[in-house]
């Protein structure tokens, strides 16, 4: 059985990392462009982790007091499977989500292979079997995204209120809101004033 997925907002919100190496410094790099206070936890730590804005370094092995300022998920990235471990464990006993880089048993949730533009975000998981698998979808998916998807996301949802209220009917609205998302991909742009009215004049047809 698969996992089922969830966005969730962490904008100014506390995740734990710990570990100071390479598996940190990718998680660290996944997760800036979201609004999270990071705070990484390890003996050493890369100085590429503690240069980048929004990361807080803390020099040390991982406590149990980490886990006191409740963040919102941890990250066991350190290389010690041991450590890992714990840190696993003790984020269990207080239910906070606790992903444990390349070793499944110890996660509670797993890091999906992402595609971020703008305000479009996927997100593939093969509940840990294959990241691989998981990469390789991202890269067809991310294909098939036209070049100016935020563009048109943006103008859509402008439009959404007008449609609201010229369609209460969500059945219609929906269809009507397929159609013009579906032009405006094919096209690759929002639609002109012009091509909206066209599919709002059939759209009325249509009711009438």
């Amino acid at each position: 059985m698969g996992y089922f997925p969830i966005f969730t907002d962490i904008a100014g919100q506390t995740v734990l990392i710990y570990g100071g190496g390479k598996a940190a410094l990718e998680k660290v790099q996944r997760l800036l462009p979201f609004g999270a206070r990071l705070v990484v936890t390890a003996p050493r730590i890369l100085p590429e982790i503690l240069e980048q804005l929004g990361v807080e370094g803390r020099i040390g092995t991982f406590s149990p007091e980490d886990l006191e300022a409740n963040p919102a998920f941890v990250i066991a990235a350190g290389e010690d499977r041991e450590e890992n471990r714990r840190v696993s464990e003790q984020c269990r006993l207080r239910r906070i989500p606790v992903n444990a880089v390349d070793d499944p048993p110890l996660c509670t949730f797993y890091f999906p292979a992402l595609i971020s533009e703008g305000a479009l975000t996927v997100g593939i998981s093969t509940g840990g079997k294959s990241p691989a698998a998981a990469v390789l979808l991202r890269e067809e998916i991310q294909s098939r995204i036209p070049e100016r998807v935020d563009e048109i996301l943006e103008w859509i949802c402008d439009l959404r209120p007008a449609l609201q209220r010229r369609y209460p009917d969500f059945g219609i609205r929906r269809a009507l809101l397929r159609k013009l998302v579906s032009l405006a991909f094919s096209r690759n742009r929002p639609l002109t004033e012009e091509e909206v009215a066209d599919c709002l004049g059939e759209a009325d047809q249509t009711i009438s």
